[in-house]
């Protein structure tokens, strides 16, 4: 088939336990953990529980991980490799942290190629400005990228098992012998009547954000406060993870297929491995005199937002 064997090899484990749609679910909720753990290793203990309370009510989130799609699986894998990432570029930290964000992102990788590498370049530059000051850095990054070669080496035996070649994708034995499609990624005529032009990359690309802005938190603009809190930190790591929220709108702006609306724009969920950590350390920058009016505020956004929204979008979805 044409999809990467990734995601298929995690849902299987739930066809194997009784049922697949448990899976994301739980991948949602070891984001949700691990994406609190990330902000608190940039702002503390306040911008962790932040996160947590900011995931458990993000309809995007919700929404997304109550299908049977991938990109829950690539969000987790991505959200691991960033925080073992950061383990790994403490002082004297142990080098398996290295070896298990590689391992996460070479898994991302496999379940989510573009979007992998697409989130994931911003993420490796806040890894390297971490690492940069460090005596043994070269020792860390020659086993991160050691992992990486073997994971490497993982996705080329998958498809040399399943398309007779290393170097050939599922993506590529189905879509190149296509005639009427190139690459995805470009301008002209694609399939089902799609005319990709400038005009529409731009049209596609403001739906989304406008879409990812209202998605993330349910109530429009919600991803200013993330955005802002990067600025306003003025911290070179803050800069890098709002990276990975931002930069991927500039490659996808490229992608001849404008994206499901029924979840959210599902393109763009790699993304929330940036905005929600970013929305707990702008909670925590703004709440450390005030914590438990913003923590019970945020509490209660998570039982009123998802509601307060159902009720704006379901008869858009109907």
């Amino acid at each position: 088939d044409r999809y990467p064997l990734g995601h298929p090899l995690v849902l299987s484990l739930g066809v194997v336990a009784g049922n697949a749609h448990v899976v994301n679910p739980l991948l949602a909720a070891l984001f949700t953990i691990l994406a609190s753990l990330i902000a608190r290793e940039f702002a503390g203990k306040v911008a962790g529980s932040a996160t947590a309370l900011v995931s458990l009510g993000s309809p995007f989130l919700v929404a997304v991980s109550g299908t049977l799609l991938s990109h829950t699986t690539s969000l987790s894998m991505l959200t691991l490799f960033l925080w073992a990432g950061l383990r790994a570029t403490r002082r004297h930290a142990h080098l398996g942290w290295a070896v298990l964000a590689a391992v996460a992102f070479g898994a991302a990788v496999i379940v989510r190629p573009s979007s992998a590498v697409i989130v994931g370049a911003p993420l490796y530059g806040l890894l390297a400005a971490r690492s940069w000051s460090l005596a043994d850095r070269w020792r860390r990054w020659i086993v991160f990228f050691g992992t990486g070669a073997c994971m490497a080496g993982v996705q080329m035996a998958l498809n040399l098992i399943v398309n007779g070649h290393p170097l050939l994708s599922g993506y590529m034995v189905y879509w190149l012998p296509r005639e009427e499609l190139r690459s995805p990624f470009g301008f002209g005529a694609f399939p089902w009547g799609i005319v990709h032009t400038p005009a529409t990359a731009w049209g596609n690309t403001w739906h989304n954000g406008l879409r990812l802005a209202v998605w993330t938190f349910g109530w429009p603009l919600s991803l200013v406060v993330p955005l802002l809190a990067s600025l306003g930190l003025r911290r070179r790591r803050t800069l890098w993870l709002a990276a990975a929220g931002w930069f991927p709108f500039l490659p996808m702006a490229f992608y001849f297929w404008p994206g499901l609306s029924d979840v959210g724009p599902v393109l763009f969920t790699e993304t929330l491995v940036a905005w929600l950590p970013l929305t707990g350390i702008a909670v925590a920058a703004v709440g450390v005199r005030h914590r438990s009016t913003v923590l019970a505020f945020l509490f209660a956004g998570v039982v009123v937002v998802p509601w307060a929204f159902h009720r704006l979008e379901a008869p858009r979805l109907a």
